[in-house]
C-alpha cells in the first residue's frame, strides 16, 4: 500500500484523487481538526470504527449544507 507523510499548517490542504480535499481547520494540544470534502458516494469513517460490525457502529448523519460555524479564510493576502 502506498504511503505518504505530509506536514500541513493551519488552513493548508491536500487533494486525494479528483474529488477529495482534506484541510487542517484547527490544532490544539493533542488534537488536530480536519475538514474532509468528498462526493456523497464516498464513505468517510474513523479507522477505529471501520472494523466494527453494523450493530456496534453509531449512526452518523452527513450534512450537505454549509457548516454552522463560519469557515475561516486561510488564503494568503
Amino acid at each position: 500500500m502506498p504511503r505518504l507523510v505530509l506536514a500541513r499548517r493551519l488552513g493548508e490542504s491536500i487533494q486525494i484523487g479528483e474529488g477529495i480535499v482534506v484541510t487542517v481547520v484547527g490544532t490544539g494540544r493533542r488534537r488536530t481538526r480536519l475538514l474532509i470534502e468528498a462526493p456523497p458516494e464516498v464513505r468517510i469513517i474513523r479507522a477505529e470504527l471501520a472494523g466494527s460490525t453494523a450493530e456496534n457502529t453509531p449512526s452518523v448523519s452527513y450534512s450537505t449544507t454549509e457548516p454552522t460555524e463560519p469557515t475561516p479564510n486561510y488564503s494568503n493576502p
